[in-house]
């Protein structure tokens, strides 16, 4: 493969880590945004829950006091 072909794989001990041809890139790419998806997913989740357990906190609260 000749340079700039995008197939090609060079050596920089500088970058480790990194995926160094365009497959390998492709490859990754999904997996390293799954997490901007699981992250907003249990913010949501959690205040959700927040919400839920306040109002029935209140709700109790009510009933008490009426009686």
């Amino acid at each position: 493969m000749g340079p700039g072909s995008g197939g090609e794989r060079t050596h920089d001990p500088g970058e480790r880590g990194r995926a160094r041809s365009k497959s390998e890139y492709l490859a990754l790419l999904p997996e390293s945004r799954r997490i901007f998806i699981v992250i907003p997913g249990v913010l949501l989740a959690g205040a959700s829950c927040a919400v839920l357990t306040a109002g029935e906190l209140r709700r109790a609260d009510r009933g008490v006091a009426a009686r």
